[in-house]
């Protein structure tokens, strides 16, 4: 990069100014107060913009707003930035591409010089802007710090050591590195222990909120409840005129019914109606009953008509039967006999030799006699169907009680038959005489009748009555006053006595509503309400801290871990690189004298020289600024890829001729790599 043309319109004590660059060294010696150190501030306005902290003295003398413009190359493009800034009011910049011919466009608040450079102001400060006295070493720290510092972080004024302090301080505040305790810590406990009492109070007043729903529940029934009383009051008070006229009516309707002939059938026809329609309802009832009674025998002596049919045996059964059981009784005993009268006879034979024929005769009829009911009761008992004599015997009585029941029940059934026709004859008889009564009176029916013989009991206790009746309507009050109390009243219209039960049941829930609401004094609603509502705030404002203190918190471990990182990356890497640059200065600023920086892991700075390696302290105070002067170059040289611009005011006050002249021809030496514009007020 270089400068080409500086315009400077208003900025200082400089006016219209101008002034042409060259590549390479560019020298200029003026006089103290002709304003070079103005001069270099306002390079660094037009790529940085105005910084407050040390350009409010650069105002102009004669007034107007801080304006000017530099014209530069870089990476083969021409550019012009022009920028002006008012006292008051809103700053104005251009940074134009000349090699394109147009503008480019920049944020409001972006400055060309990150953008451009790569570097931002408080580096370009520290590395490629050098103002008189920069190289002074006249303070508490001294040369070792400023260079360790430089080494370590591209500042003099902040080392490594330092920024971890300021770190590990910073992260005290919120939790102590060395163990789990802190304002961070103590925080949260606090913060859980309100979350803790606010719960307790949010369900505190959600009970709370829950009772005054209920109050207010009650609150509204307690309205309704009075509207439906007033309303009451209204309506019992028609009520009354309703009764009252209702009460007129009634004495109105009395005097009429007392007053009304009353063409209505005699009593004693009345009672003749009655006893017929009684009489044919009972003769009904009777008839109903018997017939019921004749089919109930039907059915049992269709059920006994087939049992008998189940015991059927043949006719002659029970006389064969009875033989069988003569015969049982008899032949057994002429058996017996004729065997008797056989043995006789044999023994007899025997002796005489001439009667066996008749032995003969007689054993053979005394044993047919003998086996002679065996042989008549197996054929009979095969016959009808059982085993022996005695089953014989049971089912020949079970066959004559059936029969014996199918005549009783035909005989009961004929009996039946008999009384239904003369029920049937005595029904038809009372229907007749019914009709008959037609003729002299009006027939009714039996609802009819009923009704009619309640009406005329009632007319006959209304007539009997009517006075103590008429003295009940009036209760002691004449019929003017009730006549009075009915003005507008409507004798279908609404009762007293209903309404003035609803009124006494309302009455007595408003009671009840009334103890309800005497417990509404007993709430904290208002009181707990606003204390979780001062704990909700405190919460809120511990979140927020709590928040802002663990983003504190992890931006300053992140950035402790990254300084640690970009430590051990700068002991590695850049401070060796360094070491060689600032070495390679050195020998230059002291023709060859030093050449050679050593530096350990902490930075500490070593030259070599041919009696041994010693630190920097046991140097002059020229060497001291060669030294730093060399890393200072050295520095700036490896943070930005592009070669800038060095601007210096006049940095050698301090060195002696010789040391000063083999600075400026160091000078020359970089020029050829670089721009340098040296600003000095000394002729040397």
């Amino acid at each position: 990069m270089k400068l080409q043309k500086i315009r400077v319109d208003h900025f200082g004590k400089l006016e219209d100014f101008s002034m042409d660059l060259s590549d390479g060294l560019n020298r200029f010696c003026y006089p103290n107060e002709f304003g070079k150190s103005t001069l270099m501030a306002f390079i660094y306005f037009i790529f940085y913009g105005y910084d407050s902290k040390w350009m409010k003295s650069y105002f102009p003398w004669k007034g107007g707003p801080l304006s000017g413009s530099i014209t530069f190359s870089l990476e083969g493009k021409e550019w012009q930035i022009f920028r002006h800034h008012p006292q008051k009011g809103a700053e104005r910049q251009q940074v134009i591409d000349l090699t394109a011919g147009k503008e480019l466009a920049m944020a409001v608040r972006e400055k060309p010089g990150p953008k451009l450079l790569g570097l931002d102001g408080e580096t370009f400060m520290r590395t490629f802007f050098v103002r008189q006295g920069d190289l002074f070493f006249d303070r508490t720290d001294g040369l070792d710090t400023a260079l360790k510092n430089l080494a370590a972080t591209g500042d003099e004024n902040a080392s490594f050591s330092q920024a971890m302090d300021l770190l590990t301080k910073e992260h005290n505040r919120y939790c102590y590195t060395t163990r789990k305790m802190g304002p961070l810590i103590d925080l949260k406990n606090a913060l859980l222990e309100k979350k803790v009492e606010l719960s307790r109070l949010e369900q505190a007043i959600n009970g709370q909120i829950a009772k005054k729903q209920e109050m207010d529940g009650l609150e509204q029934e307690k309205a309704a409840l009075e509207a439906e009383l007033e309303a009451l009051e209204k309506r019992m008070k028609q009520a009354k005129k309703n009764d009252a006229a209702r009460r007129i009516k009634s004495l109105k309707q009395q005097e009429n019914t007392a007053a009304e002939p009353k063409s209505r059938a005699a009593d004693t026809a009345l009672l003749e109606q009655e006893q017929a329609f009684m009489k044919i309802k009972e003769t009904e009832s009777l008839y109903a009953s018997k017939k019921e009674q004749a089919e109930q025998i039907v059915r049992e002596r269709q059920n006994e008509q087939h049992r008998l049919e189940a015991f059927y045996l043949p006719a002659d059964t029970k006389e064969k039967l009875e033989q069988l059981e003569k015969g049982n009784k008899k032949s057994p005993m002429g058996g017996i006999l004729l065997l008797v009268l056989a043995a006789g006879c044999g023994v007899g034979g025997i002796f005489l030799n001439l009667l066996w024929m008749g032995v003969a005769i007689f054993g053979a009829l005394g044993l047919l006699l003998l086996l002679r009911p065996f042989l008549l009761q197996n054929q009979l008992c095969r016959h009808c169907g059982v085993a022996d004599l005695r089953g014989l015997r049971e089912r020949w009585n079970q066959y004559d009680a059936a029969k014996t029941r199918i005549a009783a029940l035909e005989q009961e059934a004929e009996e039946g038959n008999a009384l239904l026709k003369e029920l049937e004859n005595r029904l038809s008889a009372e229907r007749e005489a019914l009709q008959r009564m037609a003729v002299s009176t009006r027939l009714f029916t039996l609802e009819e009748l009923k009704k009619e013989q309640f009406d005329r009991a009632v007319w006959k206790q209304t007539a009997a009555n009517q006075a103590s009746h008429q003295e009940a309507l009036l209760q002691g009050r004449t019929l003017e006053e009730w006549q009075a109390e009915a003005q507008g009243g409507d004798p279908e219209g609404e009762r007293y006595e209903p309404l003035f039960l609803k009124k006494q049941e309302a009455l007595s829930r408003l009671s009840r509503l009334m103890e309800a609401l005497d417990q509404k004094d007993l709430y904290q609603l208002s009181a707990l309400w606003k204390e979780a509502e001062a704990l909700r705030a405190e919460i809120t404002a511990d979140e927020r801290r709590r928040q802002e203190w663990e983003t504190a918190l992890a931006a300053v471990q992140q950035t402790m871990d990254w300084l640690r990182e970009a430590n051990e990356d700068m002991s590695l890497h850049f401070a060796p690189r360094l070491c060689k640059g600032a070495g390679e200065l050195l020998s230059c600023l002291t023709d060859g004298a030093y050449d050679a920086v050593q530096m350990d892991e902490q930075y500490n700075i070593r030259l070599e020289t041919a009696a041994g390696s010693y630190p920097t302290a046991s140097f002059s105070r020229g060497t001291k600024d060669a030294i730093y002067f060399a890393f200072r170059l050295a520095v700036g040289e490896l943070i930005s890829p592009i070669a800038l611009p060095l601007l210096l005011d006049d940095p050698f006050v301090n060195l002696d001729d010789e040391r000063r002249a083999l600075a400026e021809e160091m000078l020359e030496k970089s020029a050829k790599g670089r721009q340098i514009l040296y600003f000095t007020c000394s002729d040397r």
